[in-house]
């Protein structure tokens, strides 16, 4: 169902509510929509006050108003540059046009990063707007969930005007990969630890620090399910238009995957060395310390090893 709110002078129409699952995803839209952290939300739902773990007591019917009461977390004061007054570039080269970034809610730096390096990619944003998934049951926990979330997530980074709050995305993330809802050692079992920065409350302590190249791996898998069609899109971009066929096609398949030929050779042998063909999505360089730590010497030796 969908539900009003009412948040001191401003009002969310249609914000999606569905009691069957927990209040912490509800809180975190809240969240996302106010910068109102849940722990000093304060929802007034017809038949008593929203808790954290369910809807009971709850008399809500879809189209009903709601009230939230709450302060939102100040966006930190950014001091202005201190720029030589002998620097007389044109204006035009100063003024470079980057998005709005992504608010860590706590050691998310990980998640944020391969967000904004997908955000990067001009075709892979063309093709979440027109891209088609498979019908499954409506819920968190499943890919298409993910990629639906990330797609809401491009729209709000793309129409943002400051840092967007990536809080509804990060409840899904953990929700289809449990391995990102690790939390710190200490803080699962302390129910008195308070979020720091601001973070969810929902969290009820601190997540732990992941690894950026395993949420790129998962969040590329959930794209690999999704197909675009160009018979059933009337205005494909022209970026993704594809002269040589109109049959559905994969971005990941088509923007990140590349083939190696691998030939093999046998030395003590006269027989004609054996060549097969393989996929990938990633290389792996490895920064060895003390031997080399720029990107373009890492792939040479990885190619000159493998």
């Amino acid at each position: 169902m969908v539900v009003n709110v009412k948040w001191q002078k401003e009002k969310f129409k249609d914000v999606e509510c569905n009691t069957d699952e927990s209040p912490e995803k509800f809180k975190a839209i809240l969240f996302s929509l106010t910068g109102v952290p849940p722990d000093r939300q304060k929802v007034m739902m017809p038949g008593k006050l929203l808790g954290d773990t369910n809807f009971d007591g709850i008399k809500l019917k879809d189209g009903s108003t709601i009230m939230l009461m709450g302060t939102a977390d100040e966006l930190p004061n950014v001091e202005p540059l201190d720029i030589p007054a002998e620097d007389s570039r044109p204006t035009e080269e100063k003024a470079v046009q980057l998005p709005f970034g992504l608010v860590n809610l706590g050691n998310t730096c990980y998640m944020n990063a391969t967000i904004q390096l997908l955000y990067s990619v001009p075709e892979i944003r063309a093709s979440l707007k027109v891209s088609v998934q498979p019908q499954t049951t409506p819920g968190m926990s499943s890919p298409e969930a993910l990629v639906t979330s990330l797609r809401l997530l491009f729209n709000s980074m793309e129409k943002a005007e400051q840092s967007v709050i990536p809080a509804v995305f990060v409840t899904c993330l953990r929700s289809v990969c449990p391995q990102f809802a690790t939390r710190l050692p200490g803080d699962a079992d302390n129910k008195d630890t308070q979020p720091t920065g601001g973070i969810l409350s929902m969290v009820g302590g601190r997540f732990a620090q992941q690894d950026a190249n395993e949420c790129w791996v998962e969040i590329v898998h959930a794209l690999q399910r999704i197909s675009v069609d160009p018979r059933a899109v009337s205005n494909l971009p022209e970026m993704l238009k594809t002269p040589s066929s109109n049959a559905p096609w994969n971005p990941v398949d088509r923007y990140f995957t590349g083939r190696l030929t691998c030939k093999l050779t046998c030395t003590e042998a006269e027989e004609q060395p054996s060549e097969t063909e393989e996929t990938f999505t990633q290389l792996s360089c490895f920064i060895n310390q003390g031997s080399f730590t720029l990107l373009p010497y890492g792939l040479f030796h990885v190619f000159k090893t493998s």
